[in-house]
Protein backbone atom coordinates (compact mmCIF):
# COMPACT_ATOMS: atom_id res chain seq x y z
CA UNK A 1 0.00 0.00 0.00
CA UNK A 2 1.22 3.50 -1.12
CA UNK A 3 2.50 5.77 2.10
CA UNK A 4 -0.41 8.44 1.53
CA UNK A 5 -2.78 5.60 1.61
CA UNK A 6 -0.99 4.24 5.11
CA UNK A 7 -0.81 7.76 6.57
CA UNK A 8 -4.70 8.80 5.46
CA UNK A 9 -6.01 5.64 7.46
CA UNK A 10 -3.71 6.85 10.65
CA UNK A 11 -5.28 9.75 10.07
CA UNK A 12 -8.80 8.36 10.81
CA UNK A 13 -7.95 6.18 13.49
CA UNK A 14 -6.66 9.64 15.05
CA UNK A 15 -10.08 11.34 14.56
CA UNK A 16 -11.74 8.37 15.69
CA UNK A 17 -10.06 8.62 18.98
CA UNK A 18 -11.84 11.52 19.73
CA UNK A 19 -8.70 13.18 21.83
CA UNK A 20 -8.01 16.55 22.27
CA UNK A 21 -6.45 18.33 19.38
CA UNK A 22 -3.22 19.65 21.39
CA UNK A 23 -2.02 15.73 21.23
CA UNK A 24 -3.34 14.93 17.46
CA UNK A 25 -0.01 14.89 16.08
CA UNK A 26 1.41 12.13 18.43
CA UNK A 27 -1.70 10.17 18.31
CA UNK A 28 -0.99 10.18 14.26
CA UNK A 29 2.54 8.73 15.00
CA UNK A 30 1.22 6.47 17.35
CA UNK A 31 -1.50 4.94 15.00
CA UNK A 32 1.35 5.47 12.15
CA UNK A 33 3.22 2.90 13.65
CA UNK A 34 0.59 0.53 14.82
CA UNK A 35 -0.90 0.31 10.69
CA UNK A 36 2.50 -1.02 10.07
CA UNK A 37 5.18 1.68 10.44
CA UNK A 38 4.30 3.60 7.58
CA UNK A 39 6.35 6.44 8.49
CA UNK A 40 9.56 4.59 8.65
CA UNK A 41 9.76 2.56 5.52
CA UNK A 42 9.51 3.58 2.15
CA UNK A 43 7.49 2.26 -0.09
CA UNK A 44 8.78 0.80 -3.44
CA UNK A 45 8.26 2.62 -6.79
CA UNK A 46 7.73 1.58 -9.91
CA UNK A 47 11.27 1.11 -11.06
CA UNK A 48 11.46 -1.82 -8.46
CA UNK A 49 13.90 0.40 -5.90
CA UNK A 50 14.20 -1.51 -2.90
CA UNK A 51 12.84 0.39 0.31
CA UNK A 52 15.60 1.06 1.91
CA UNK A 53 16.75 2.67 -1.03
CA UNK A 54 16.45 6.53 0.67
CA UNK A 55 17.29 5.47 4.07
CA UNK A 56 19.96 7.56 4.41
CA UNK A 57 17.66 10.82 3.68
CA UNK A 58 14.97 9.44 6.13
CA UNK A 59 15.44 12.01 9.25
CA UNK A 60 16.58 14.63 7.05
CA UNK A 61 15.40 18.15 8.58
CA UNK A 62 17.14 20.20 6.61
CA UNK A 63 17.91 19.26 2.34
CA UNK A 64 19.86 15.99 2.70
CA UNK A 65 20.87 14.03 -0.78
CA UNK A 66 19.91 10.52 -1.08
CA UNK A 67 22.34 8.00 -1.39
CA UNK A 68 24.24 8.87 -4.36
CA UNK A 69 23.47 5.29 -6.32
CA UNK A 70 19.69 6.82 -6.33
CA UNK A 71 18.90 8.77 -9.72
CA UNK A 72 17.08 11.80 -10.21
CA UNK A 73 14.66 10.14 -12.69
CA UNK A 74 13.66 7.49 -9.67
CA UNK A 75 13.31 10.47 -7.48
CA UNK A 76 10.92 11.78 -10.02
CA UNK A 77 9.19 8.69 -10.10
CA UNK A 78 8.86 8.70 -6.32
CA UNK A 79 7.05 12.15 -5.76
CA UNK A 80 4.66 10.60 -8.96
CA UNK A 81 3.67 7.57 -7.66
CA UNK A 82 2.94 9.66 -4.18
CA UNK A 83 0.91 12.60 -5.06
CA UNK A 84 -0.98 11.58 -8.22
CA UNK A 85 0.70 14.74 -10.17
CA UNK A 86 1.90 13.72 -13.63
CA UNK A 87 5.80 13.57 -14.48
CA UNK A 88 5.73 16.03 -16.87
CA UNK A 89 4.06 18.94 -14.64
CA UNK A 90 6.43 17.88 -11.98
CA UNK A 91 9.76 18.29 -14.34
CA UNK A 92 8.06 21.52 -15.17
CA UNK A 93 8.19 23.14 -11.79
CA UNK A 94 10.92 21.08 -9.95
CA UNK A 95 14.75 20.27 -10.73
CA UNK A 96 17.49 17.81 -8.88
CA UNK A 97 20.75 19.01 -8.24
CA UNK A 98 23.03 16.54 -6.43
CA UNK A 99 19.48 14.78 -5.40
CA UNK A 100 18.13 17.50 -3.80
CA UNK A 101 15.04 19.47 -5.18
CA UNK A 102 14.80 22.66 -5.80
CA UNK A 103 12.22 25.06 -7.76
CA UNK A 104 12.25 26.18 -11.34
CA UNK A 105 9.86 28.34 -11.60
CA UNK A 106 9.75 31.94 -11.17
CA UNK A 107 8.68 33.58 -8.00
CA UNK A 108 5.79 35.64 -9.82
CA UNK A 109 4.04 32.37 -10.87
CA UNK A 110 3.68 31.19 -7.12
CA UNK A 111 1.34 34.16 -5.74
CA UNK A 112 1.25 37.40 -6.19
CA UNK A 113 2.88 38.70 -3.58
CA UNK A 114 5.84 37.34 -1.22
CA UNK A 115 4.01 36.15 1.58
CA UNK A 116 1.71 33.89 -1.14
CA UNK A 117 5.04 33.37 -2.82
CA UNK A 118 6.11 32.09 0.53
CA UNK A 119 3.68 29.62 1.35
CA UNK A 120 3.99 28.19 -2.21
CA UNK A 121 7.72 27.72 -2.08
CA UNK A 122 6.97 25.73 1.65
CA UNK A 123 4.00 23.85 0.66
CA UNK A 124 6.51 22.56 -2.73
CA UNK A 125 9.34 22.14 -1.03
CA UNK A 126 8.09 20.13 2.07
CA UNK A 127 5.90 17.61 -0.84
CA UNK A 128 9.99 17.19 -3.00
CA UNK A 129 11.60 16.34 0.45
CA UNK A 130 8.44 14.04 1.93
CA UNK A 131 7.60 11.95 -1.26
CA UNK A 132 11.16 12.15 -3.24
CA UNK A 133 13.42 12.00 -0.38
CA UNK A 134 11.30 10.00 2.09
CA UNK A 135 12.02 13.05 4.76
CA UNK A 136 9.76 12.99 8.06
CA UNK A 137 9.86 17.05 8.02
CA UNK A 138 11.76 19.94 6.08
CA UNK A 139 13.59 22.52 8.08
CA UNK A 140 12.25 25.98 7.92
CA UNK A 141 15.66 26.94 7.12
CA UNK A 142 15.68 25.10 4.05
CA UNK A 143 12.43 27.11 2.56
CA UNK A 144 14.13 30.58 3.95
CA UNK A 145 17.40 29.54 1.17
CA UNK A 146 15.29 28.44 -1.28
CA UNK A 147 13.20 31.80 -0.57
CA UNK A 148 16.56 33.92 -1.38
CA UNK A 149 17.06 31.96 -3.98
CA UNK A 150 14.08 32.91 -5.50
CA UNK A 151 14.25 36.63 -4.45
CA UNK A 152 10.90 36.10 -2.37
CA UNK A 153 12.46 36.36 0.82
CA UNK A 154 10.23 38.48 3.21
CA UNK A 155 12.78 38.56 6.12
CA UNK A 156 10.48 40.81 8.45
CA UNK A 157 6.73 38.31 7.92
CA UNK A 158 9.06 35.29 6.92
CA UNK A 159 7.65 33.61 10.38
CA UNK A 160 4.04 35.13 11.15
CA UNK A 161 3.85 34.13 6.86
CA UNK A 162 4.46 29.93 7.28
CA UNK A 163 2.36 30.52 10.46
CA UNK A 164 -0.83 30.95 8.13
CA UNK A 165 0.55 27.85 5.37
CA UNK A 166 -1.63 25.50 4.73
CA UNK A 167 -1.41 21.62 3.47
CA UNK A 168 1.31 21.35 6.08
CA UNK A 169 2.01 21.49 9.83
CA UNK A 170 4.66 24.59 10.92
CA UNK A 171 5.04 23.05 14.24
CA UNK A 172 8.37 23.44 16.48
CA UNK A 173 10.12 25.43 19.34
CA UNK A 174 11.06 28.78 18.26
CA UNK A 175 13.96 28.79 16.38
CA UNK A 176 13.74 25.48 15.52
CA UNK A 177 10.31 24.92 13.30
CA UNK A 178 9.82 22.15 10.67
CA UNK A 179 7.57 21.51 8.22
CA UNK A 180 5.53 18.05 8.32
CA UNK A 181 2.46 16.07 7.18
CA UNK A 182 -0.76 17.01 7.18
CA UNK A 183 -4.00 14.80 6.18
CA UNK A 184 -4.63 17.24 3.13
CA UNK A 185 -0.94 17.85 2.01
CA UNK A 186 -1.50 15.82 -1.33
CA UNK A 187 -4.65 17.62 -2.05
CA UNK A 188 -2.77 21.45 -1.34
CA UNK A 189 0.24 20.34 -3.27
CA UNK A 190 -2.21 19.04 -6.36
CA UNK A 191 -4.23 22.66 -6.60
CA UNK A 192 -0.75 24.74 -6.27
CA UNK A 193 0.54 22.52 -8.81
CA UNK A 194 -2.72 23.36 -11.29
CA UNK A 195 -2.56 27.06 -10.11
CA UNK A 196 1.26 27.41 -10.93
CA UNK A 197 0.76 26.00 -13.86
CA UNK A 198 -2.11 27.16 -15.15
CA UNK A 199 -2.93 26.98 -19.14
CA UNK A 200 1.01 25.50 -18.88
CA UNK A 201 -0.67 22.12 -17.34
Amino acid sequence: MPIHEHLREAWAETEKAGLPEHIHEVAFTHAVAMLGGAASTAPATATGAAPERLAAAKEATSPSAPPAHVSTDELFVELESETGVSRDKLESIFYFHERIPGISVRSHKLGKNKAEQTRSVALLLFCAHYFALNANELSVEAVRTECETLKCYDQANFSATLEKIKGVNYTGPRGKKVLRFRPDTIEKFQEKVTVILGDES
